[in-house]
């Protein structure tokens, strides 16, 4: 990186701290990490604070009976749907869904963009990591459905700090059929991966979570502790745009960062055998259920 570049960056990590209209971080979600961070964590303590949210504790059992998690019997208690997700899961939903709700709420009267598709491209990407995870059994670190709703939040970073220039990147994307990286690069010199990291990092959050959205558009370190996830979103996220569930446009293209995931996916996770991505696309297609009633829970 050159010295320009780290002067750009830092003006921008700077103007991201000055922003006072962007949400901040849910106060659940706070009191969530206070618990979950303590050795000795349990379910019990963790109950009240989401029973005392109505809307989310029905978010939470709505996800835990989802597809996604390939049970054949009904949650019908949160003690239960708690369980099913676990700790630190639950708690990279619950930032998921109040950062989404947040979010959705802020820019529901910005007339010169239609935010349903972004959210629903977000709503995407999440269910088809959940849902690869889950149909391959594939451990690691973090919950694919809340990072995939969270990995794009930087679009929304950029459209408030650099708008002219983040409308014009979106223009560019449509007429020369090119990535959202690369247009941004050109319009604003930054993408919208590092800005999300940069409010990530301001907000405090979990590595993963920066990690994940920070480099979901590059080649990920062989030594990274979150290589599994970072690879699992951008195969997600490109399958999304196959799949037409992409935001304002439809580009899709296997670029090297994308077939470095897919190959670092499979030698990571040996239950994928010789699958391809051609195959893989093929499957969900096939077994990943309607996301309209998850984007209406993500967003309600």
């Amino acid at each position: 990186m050159t010295p320009q570049e780290t002067g750009s960056i830092e003006i921008y990590r700077q103007r991201i701290e000055e922003l006072h209209n962007l949400p901040t971080v849910p106060v659940i979600a706070t009191q969530l990490l206070e618990i979950i961070s303590e050795d000795r964590a349990s379910v019990k303590q963790l109950l009240p604070i989401i029973e005392n949210d109505p809307s989310l504790a029905i978010k939470i059992l709505r996800v835990a009976n989802s597809a996604y998690y390939g049970l054949f019997k009904n949650i019908d208690s949160l003690q239960q749907a708690v369980v099913l997700i676990g700790l630190s899961d639950l708690y990279n939903l619950v930032l998921g869904f109040s950062v989404i709700k947040s979010f959705s709420q802020h820019m529901e009267n910005s007339y010169t963009l239609d935010w349903n598709y972004f959210w629903g491209h977000c709503v995407a990407v999440g269910s088809i990591a959940q849902l690869i995870k889950t149909e391959y059994r594939l451990p690691m670190i973090g919950n694919p459905y809340a990072l995939g709703l969270l990995h794009d939040i930087g679009k929304l970073v950029l459209f408030q700090i650099v708008r002219p220039e983040f409308m014009e990147a979106l223009k560019i994307q449509e007429e020369r059929k090119v990535s959202a990286v690369e247009a941004e690069m050109e319009t604003i010199g930054m993408d919208h991966a590092l800005a999300g990291a940069l409010l990530a990092e301001r907000w405090h959050l979990p590595d993963s979570v920066i990690v994940t959205m920070s480099h979901h558009h590059k080649i990920v370190p062989e030594e990274s502790e979150y290589r599994g996830i970072i690879s699992l979103i951008t195969v997600a996220d490109y399958l999304s745009h196959r799949m037409k569930k992409g935001f304002l446009n439809h580009y899709a293209e296997a670029t090297d960062v994308i077939t470095d995931a897919w190959n670092r996916l499979r030698a990571h996770y040996p239950q994928l055998g010789a699958l391809t991505l051609e195959q893989l696309e093929q499957i969900v297609i096939e077994k990943m259920p309607p996301t309209e009633e998850l984007l209406a829970v993500t967003r309600s």
